[in-house]
């Protein structure tokens, strides 16, 4: 396989199934769209279009609003 076509052709029949999103919905929803999400360390943070700026710190189980 020393062609650089079907090199890329196999990596891109071979990826697919890890490159699926790892997002998952919580009970937290509120409707809002997340406009920019970040982490620090252990925390995450949502950003949203409207609904100001959500906190996470035990990996999404729970949301307060910041």
């Amino acid at each position: 396989m020393k062609n650089p076509i079907c090199r890329l052709a196999l990596a891109f029949r071979l990826l697919p199934p890890y490159l699926s999103a790892q997002w998952v919905q919580t009970s937290a929803s509120t409707g809002h769209i997340i406009e920019c999400p970040a982490r620090s360390g252990t925390n995450l943070f949502a950003g949203t279009a409207g609904g100001g700026v959500f906190l996470s710190t035990n990996s999404g189980a729970s949301w307060t609003t910041r």
